[in-house]
């Protein structure tokens, strides 16, 4: 590895190191506190997916005011600067092509892959016959000077250079292209990242080859975040120095039979990071691990819960069916005495969730993740109970439940029926406080949507609004920070 990658991280506090089972490491040379950005970098190539490709500079990816290209009328951009840059480095190649029919209906999937292949394969021999000047043609230096000097178009070059492309896993393009492209095309299947919104939709596809360093984890210390085409790569826990930096390579709400599946098919390796642990791994109430670790013990739990079947004979059409149910339940009889001295389970435990560890969001780690391992011995009780006060126990976490109940919640606010997205949108956060980090996006995002719904209730009734206010003020307190 050159010195400039060992200069550029030290730079930004964090080392490279060699490991057999993953390949290299990212780790922290001095502590990091959660919140802190590690690192920014610009893509090799970046480009919104079709939906959004009339919505975002197809540049920098900037939702702002756009103009289409005068000579094919496909591509968009936000200003003289970027059309100037996506020209000199790969669109004046491909402008005249893109006026064929044949390009009119981009489909995603596999051609997302086979446009980077174009733009990254294109950016390259740009940058290098501009940097050799080997045509002798003075304008081909405008590459070197039209992108910005912080993306250091040679550094991610080089690191892009040093991405593993399992070529030997990817058969079918074997006999597609020259070894060049077809290791090319392969870096992009297992490296390639998804860019998305401050909303955390996914916008476009980007090269990143210095996001690509950072390993795996289904319990990450990092998140991945998007300025426009930047990247950046932000703690969501305090590091130790020495420690490395992980980031997910999807969304970690998924059981792990799934994560497992696609990091199996996608990345080409099996997880065993700390949530995933040991497969043989159960619940017994005590707070002992053989790894000498009380976090890794409790998020192993994490799974159990999720992935716990309460009903062998209730498959997704029934377990959808009694989400609906208990969510009619609570439009009918909202505020019912009844239904308040004996709420359904759903309800139950999101209470549950959100008394135990919204006032641990801004404890310290230690006193977090003890108050969490106390709620996870009483999630497991409870659907295990067969006490009459729980008859026919639904599982509120299992992956099953999230979709249902986040799309009521959108429908919800939507209507503008402001009582029952606050009762839905509680739902939503306790299972996202459950599967994902406590400083994660998602749960910011959550807690502020959350926040705005309360907050309408607020002032649609004053009466009994004290204890609303104030805790709509809570939520949003968590979501700002």
């Amino acid at each position: 590895m050159s010195c400039s990658l060992d200069e550029f991280l030290s730079k930004h506090g964090l080392k490279i190191t060699q490991n057999p089972i993953s390949h290299r490491t990212i780790t922290t040379i001095n502590p990091i506190r959660a919140g802190t950005t590690i690192v920014k970098s610009y893509p090799l190539a970046a480009f919104p997916l079709p939906t959004y490709e009339k919505e975002l500079c197809n540049q920098c990816l900037k939702n702002t005011k756009l103009q289409a290209c005068s000579a094919c009328k496909k591509a968009y951009y936000c200003s003289t600067i970027c059309q100037k840059q996506a020209w000199f480095t790969q669109h004046k190649f491909i402008c005249k092509k893109q006026q064929h029919p044949k390009y009119e209906n981009v489909v995603e999937g596999a051609e997302l892959d086979e446009e980077m292949l174009r733009r990254v394969a294109l950016l390259i021999s740009s940058f290098q016959c501009s940097h050799n000047n080997r045509l002798g043609d003075s304008k081909l230096n405008k590459v070197c000077d039209i992108l910005p000097k912080e993306m250091n178009i040679t550094l991610l070059i080089e690191v892009f250079e040093t991405l593993q492309s399992h070529k030997e896993s990817h058969p079918h393009h074997t006999l597609l292209y020259i070894d060049k492209l077809v290791s090319y095309l392969c870096r992009f299947g297992c490296n390639n990242f998804t860019i998305h919104d401050k909303q955390m939709f996914g916008i476009g596809e980007g090269t990143y080859p210095i996001g690509s360093l950072f390993n795996h984890s289904c319990r990450p210390n990092a998140v991945v975040m998007y300025d426009g085409n930047v990247q950046i790569v932000r703690c969501i826990e305090d590091v130790n120095a020495g420690e490395e930096i992980a980031i997910a390579y999807l969304d970690v709400v998924h059981p792990r039979k799934k994560r497992r599946e696609i990091l199996r098919e996608k990345y080409f390796f099996e997880c065993h990071c700390r949530k995933c642990g040991d497969d043989d791994k159960i619940i017994d109430g005590k707070s002992i691990t053989t790894r000498g670790f009380q976090d890794i013990y409790v998020i192993e739990k994490i799974d159990v819960i999720m992935e716990k079947e309460l009903n062998d004979s209730l498959d997704v059409s029934d377990h959808k069916q009694r989400i609906v149910s208990e969510l009619e339940n609570l439009k009918k009889h909202f505020g019912d005495h009844e239904l308040i001295e004996k709420p359904p389970i759903l309800f139950f435990l999101t209470n549950l969730v959100l008394s135990s560890i919204l006032p641990q969001l801004d404890n310290r780690f230690e006193n977090y993740i003890q108050a969490f391992d106390t709620l996870l011995n009483s999630i497991h009780f409870y659907l295990s109970s067969s006490s009459s006060d729980f008859p026919s126990v639904l599982n509120p976490f299992s992956i099953d439940t999230l979709p249902i109940v986040a799309s009521s919640f959108y429908e919800f606010e939507k209507k503008q029926e402001w009582n029952d997205a606050v009762s839905v949108g509680k739902i939503v956060l306790a299972i996202y406080l459950i599967a994902y980090p406590r400083f994660h996006p998602m749960i910011g995002w959550q807690l502020f949507r959350l926040g705005q719904c309360m907050s309408k209730c607020v002032k649609d009734d004053d009466i009994g609004g004290g204890k609303m206010r104030e805790e709509t003020l809570v939520i949003l307190r968590h979501a700002k920070r």
